[in-house]
C-alpha cells in the first residue's frame, strides 16, 4: 500500500507537467493549426536555464556562495550548493522565481526563432523545418560542454530543497503551474484571438480575406506555446534533479505530447489532461509490474508445457509499441479524441442558438396545437 501511494505522489507531478507542456501544443496545434513537431526545442530551452544557468546565477549573484565549477567539477559544486540553498531559503526561492522568469522568456524567443524561418511554409515542410531545427538546438547543447558538460549532463540542486520532501512539493509546484496555464490559455482563447486562431486552421485563406493576419498569429501562437513549454521543461528539470541532453529526446518530448493531444481530443484542454493522464497511469503500472507483467506473458506462452525463454523481452519496448498502434487506432477510429472540441460560446453563439431554441418551442406548440384541432 505504502508503494502504490509513494507512486501516484511521484506520478502526479509529471501529468501535471506533461499536461502544461500538452495544452501548449494543443494551443499551436488544435487551436492554430500548426504541426510543431519540434516540440523539445523550447522544453530543452526552459530545462537549460534550470539545468545550467539558475545554479551559476547563484554563484554570481550571491559573493558567499560557493564558487566550485558548477559545469566541469559537478558533483562537489551540486553538493555546496544544495547545502547553500538549504541554508539560504529566500535567496533560493527568489532566484527560482527568477529562473523560470527567463525560462519563459528563453522559449519565447526560441519559438520566435523556429518559426520565423518557416512561417511561410505549409503543414508538412513546417513540420520538417521545426524537427530540424529542434535537432540542431540538441546538437549544440549536447556537443558544447560548457552548457551541460556534454553528453555526461549535470546534476541540478534544488532550490525549494528546504521546503520538505521533493515528490510533496512538486506535487504543488506542478500543480500551481498546471492552473496557471489552463486558466492563461483559456481565458486566451475567448477573446478575438483566440477565434482567429480557429479561423486560420479552419481555413487560412479565408481568414486572410477577413483581415486576419494569419503570418502575426503562427508567430504569436508559436511564441505563447512555447513559453508555457518552456515553463514545463524549468519546473521538469528541477524535479528530476539531473539534466542530460539525451533525456530530451523526440519519443518522449514530441511523440508522446501529440500522443496526448491526439488521444485526449485536439482543441480540447480537459481532454488533453485525460490522455495524459491515460499515458502516465498506464506507463508508470507497466514500469511498476514489468515483472509480474512478464511472468504472466511467460505463463501463458508455456500453457501447453513448453520452454519458451523470454527473459530477454523489454516489457518497457513493448509499451512504445503499443502506444505505437494507439495512436493509429485512434487517428483512424476516433479522430476527434475522447473529448471533441466545443465551439465558444461567444454572445453571437449565444443569441444564435438562443433564436433556434425558441423556433424548436414554437414548433412543438404548433405541432401540439395542431394536433389538438
Amino acid at each position: 500500500m505504502v508503494d502504490i501511494l509513494s507512486l501516484v505522489i511521484d506520478t502526479i507531478p509529471f501529468i501535471a507537467i506533461f499536461s502544461v507542456i500538452s495544452i501548449s501544443l494543443n494551443l499551436e496545434y488544435g487551436y492554430a493549426g500548426l504541426p510543431n513537431f519540434g516540440k523539445v526545442l523550447p522544453i530543452l530551452g526552459g530545462a537549460v536555464v534550470a539545468g545550467s544557468l539558475v545554479p551559476r546565477m547563484i554563484q554570481v549573484i550571491f559573493a558567499d556562495s560557493p564558487k566550485t565549477d558548477y559545469i566541469f567539477n559537478n558533483g562537489p559544486a551540486s553538493v555546496e550548493l544544495q547545502a547553500y540553498m538549504n541554508a539560504h531559503p529566500a535567496s533560493s526561492l527568489l532566484v527560482m522565481l527568477l529562473g523560470i522568469v527567463i525560462a519563459i522568456f528563453v522559449g519565447a524567443s526560441l519559438g520566435y526563432i523556429a518559426v520565423l524561418p518557416a512561417f511561410r511554409l505549409r503543414e508538412d515542410y513546417l513540420a520538417i523545418t521545426l524537427i530540424a531545427i529542434a535537432e540542431i538546438f540538441r546538437a549544440v547543447n549536447r556537443n558544447y560542454d560548457p552548457i551541460l558538460n556534454g553528453t555526461r549532463g549535470v546534476s541540478v540542486p534544488d532550490p525549494l530543497g528546504w521546503l520538505g520532501p521533493k515528490s510533496i512539493v512538486y506535487l504543488y509546484v506542478s500543480s500551481a503551474l498546471l492552473i496557471a496555464s489552463l486558466i492563461f490559455t483559456s481565458y486566451m482563447l475567448r477573446t478575438p484571438f483566440g477565434r482567429a486562431l480557429r479561423a486560420m486552421r479552419e481555413n487560412e485563406l479565408a481568414a486572410e480575406s477577413l483581415g486576419i493576419n494569419t503570418k502575426s498569429l503562427r508567430i504569436r501562437a508559436m511564441v505563447v506555446g512555447s513559453a508555457i513549454a518552456a515553463a514545463a521543461g524549468y519546473i521538469d528539470t528541477m524535479y528530476s534533479g539531473g539534466l542530460t541532453v539525451d533525456k530530451y529526446d523526440r519519443y518522449l518530448y514530441t511523440f508522446i505530447p501529440w500522443l496526448m493531444v491526439l488521444m485526449g481530443g485536439a482543441g480540447n484542454n480537459l481532454g488533453v489532461i485525460i490522455g495524459v493522464s491515460i499515458y502516465w497511469v498506464s506507463s508508470r503500472v507497466v514500469n511498476f509490474y514489468k515483472d509480474q507483467i512478464l511472468s504472466g506473458i511467460a505463463w501463458i506462452l508455456n500453457i501447453g508445457g513448453g520452454s519458451i525463454d523470454i527473459s530477454w523481452l523489454d516489457v518497457t519496448r513493448i509499451e512504445r509499441l503499443g502506444f505505437a498502434v494507439v495512436i493509429i487506432l485512434i487517428l483512424y477510429l476516433r479522430p476527434q479524441g475522447i473529448l471533441p472540441e466545443k465551439p465558444i460560446e461567444t454572445p453571437g453563439y449565444r443569441y444564435v442558438a438562443s433564436i433556434f431554441r425558441e423556433g424548436a418551442v414554437r414548433g412543438k406548440h404548433v405541432d401540439k396545437d395542431s394536433g389538438e384541432g
